[in-house]
């Protein structure tokens, strides 16, 4: 069995489906799990998404590795510091140019597709009692509460992110309703990303408005409410705040066939995508560089678009494709039990590291085999 001490820097949403994953794994008894505070913990919800897991086992090489959890939206390596000691880097926003061009110690590999999922083996009420702020305090343990979070409804909780919430099945529906939800961003928050943040508002909007000119009976969904929504794309918002909630958005998501996807920040593939494999959906989304693990891309799995215009047009041939479109859920399910679900998602990035980690001990050897054998 492998042993898993986890050294926790934060308790930020992008992390929950690792620590879920990992908590999933020791009730199974695949792993022996331990969980520390890192002296920098932050109980913040957008906080440093890292994690390092030291992994230790007769099978591992050397006596032993860290990994390096990476869940940021951008593409770029940690700084050096963050990193050090790391054997395995995992980043969920994988770049081949970039991690190509980077100089590491260490090697860096696709972590996978990422979302905030929940389970009461995240030990999510055990990190609430590290929480400096009791403002923090309070949030993580009514998230982490099945009965709390129940009564008081948050965006992101155990109530509204358990696995089985997200999860379906394949399914041919006869009308064949198509999603598209989504958020825009206020430039003037972020200035150094202004120009990013406005690529990404305007294609959202378009595709919004493109997909209820074309599919009026089929789409629903728009841009969530919020102030800078109302004041710039007041015609593609949802018609209220209950339709973006955590809750009302998953249950729109099962009732869809086909649900649209655009970019995240950063160049990221955003929780939404994952969402949509896990609820085993036909998928069309925007088209992106971000490598994950496994083999997926279309158009097996999802239909890749580039503007408005290719987006409804991707819609349209999923729509009029019964056949094509459930192939694509059955694809898209299979993908999400093997790489999106948490606990296998975790159990490939140690696999993978182990693996990897032996290949390269044996490599380092055969020169020393063969110099005896010759001798």
């Amino acid at each position: 069995m492998l042993s898993c001490e986890l050294q926790c820097l934060s308790s930020t949403e992008h992390l929950e489906q690792l620590y879920t994953g990992f908590g999933l794994l020791a009730r199974k008894r695949l792993i022996s799990l331990r969980v520390r505070r890192a002296a920098e913990y932050s109980s913040r919800p957008y906080s440093t998404p890292l994690l390092h897991a030291d992994v230790r086992g007769e099978s591992v090489p050397g006596g032993g590795l860290r990994l390096t959890f990476d869940l940021e939206d951008h593409g770029s390596l940690p700084p050096a510091a963050r990193v050090e000691g790391t054997d395995f880097l995992f980043k969920r926003t994988y770049d081949p140019s970039v991690v190509s061009a980077g100089r590491t110690s260490y090697r860096t590999l696709p972590l996978g597709l990422n979302y905030s999922v929940m389970d009461s083996e995240g030990f999510g009420l055990r990190r609430a009692l590290w929480a400096r702020n009791p403002r923090d305090f309070a949030t993580m343990i009514v998230r982490h509460s099945r009965w709390l979070s129940r009564a008081i409804p948050l965006q992101q909780s155990i109530a509204a992110c358990s696995a089985r919430r997200f999860e379906g099945v394949p399914r041919l529906d006869v009308v064949p309703r198509v999603l598209l939800m989504a958020r825009v961003w206020d430039p003037d928050r972020t200035p150094a990303f202004k120009a990013e943040r406005l690529e990404i508002n305007s294609m959202r909007a378009e595709c919004v408005r493109h997909l209820r000119n074309a599919f009026p009976s089929l789409f629903w969904g728009g841009l969530a409410r919020d102030p800078h929504a109302m004041r710039h794309y007041r015609d593609c918002v949802v018609p209220n705040d209950h339709v973006s909630h955590k809750h009302a958005y998953v249950e729109l998501m099962h009732q869809s066939s086909i649900c649209v996807a655009t970019a995240g920040l950063r160049g990221s593939i955003g929780w939404k995508f994952a969402e949509y494999v896990a609820g085993a959906k036909a998928i069309v989304t925007e088209t992106t560089n971000v490598r994950i693990p496994g083999t997926f891309g279309p158009p097996t799995n999802c239909l890749v678009f580039r503007n408005p215009q290719d987006c409804v047009e991707c819609v349209g041939t999923l729509v009029d494709s019964p056949g094509r479109r459930l192939e694509m859920m059955r694809a898209n399910a299979a993908y999400y039990h093997a790489f999106v679900r948490p606990d296998a998602l975790v159990w490939n990035a140690l696999t993978t590291a182990l693996l990897s980690a032996s290949q390269e001990a044996s490599a380092a050897d055969l020169p020393l085999r063969g110099l005896t054998a010759a001798g």
